[in-house]
């Protein structure tokens, strides 16, 4: 009998330490930042990188204003491999007003995957002996041309009132003069049932995932791209003179989340990577 209670209590225990542990990872995002009200642009445009800071873990930055009635996101980044990625396997932009990781309310902007397959399979002769999932770099990927592409798709909008496409005013991409893929988002507070004045923080989270062919390593994949190793033991190495078959483009994942303060002010004891205990009371 005893034994039998010594085990249902470990069986206990492991369960409550499996759901902490799960709790913790799916509350904590990475940074706390300030989102300016409308009337602060101009403080705002005075901070050294305007306003804008890195999501962890990412080359993406973001900045944010609000007023009584929305929030307005702004997303960049000049990085070609995330923006190649966020491109070929479309973003979604999470808003959850408990300051979580909730991905309850948020938008959705198409990838460009399927239309790239689409004008890869319409050239026959240039892609002859190339599997039908594959996106080679022969399709010269130029992110104008498909940043177009995307434009051409409606996003599509998830809040307390369900999911439908999203107004041209709520949701911009551009590349600007600098080929910095950006986008521009406006997402209203009644839209996740909460009113801006009562609101102290809310979180913000950029999450595009990896085609299921990529994730698998399937041809077309491209698989996970890594950083080149060159050691001076790589760099010793012949180089091969067998023809091998082009590499495909390399993409990767990409999920970060970001904690803005709407009423509350930030502690000037406190950087942006505070510690993970700290973000939430």
């Amino acid at each position: 009998m005893n034994s039998r209670k010594n085990l249902a209590g470990l069986i206990i225990l492991v369960a409550m330490i499996t759901f902490h542990s799960c709790r913790s990872q799916m509350v904590t995002p990475g940074t706390v930042r300030s989102s300016y009200h409308i009337e602060d642009q101009n403080v705002m445009k005075a901070d050294s990188l305007e306003g804008f800071s890195f999501l962890p873990d990412s080359r993406i930055k973001t900045r944010s204003i609000h007023d009584a009635d929305s929030i307005w996101l702004e997303i960049r980044s000049s990085d070609t491999i995330t923006i190649r990625s966020v491109i070929i396997n479309g973003m979604t932009v999470f808003f959850d007003p408990e300051a979580k990781k909730n991905q309850k309310f948020g938008v959705t902007i198409p990838a460009a995957r399927a239309e790239m397959l689409r004008r890869h399979e319409a050239a026959p002769a240039e892609n002859a002996g190339q599997s039908a999932d594959t996106l080679q770099p022969a399709l010269r990927f130029d992110p104008s041309q498909w940043v177009e592409a995307i434009r051409m798709r409606d996003a599509v909008i998830t809040d307390n009132k369900g999911t439908r496409f999203a107004s041209e005013e709520a949701v911009r991409l551009f590349l600007d003069d600098n080929n910095e893929l950006v986008y521009q988002i406006r997402f209203a507070f009644d839209q996740m049932g909460v009113s801006a004045e009562e609101l102290q923080r809310i979180s913000i989270g950029i999450v595009s995932q990896l085609h299921q062919a990529q994730l698998a390593g399937q041809p077309g994949g491209g698989g996970i791209a890594t950083r080149p190793d060159i050691s001076d033991r790589n760099r010793q190495q012949p180089r091969q003179t067998t023809q091998q078959r082009p590499a495909r483009m390399r993409l990767i994942p990409v999920d970060a989340w970001q904690v803005l303060l709407i009423n509350e002010q930030p502690s000037e004891q406190k950087s942006d990577t505070m510690d993970r205990d700290d973000i939430y009371q």
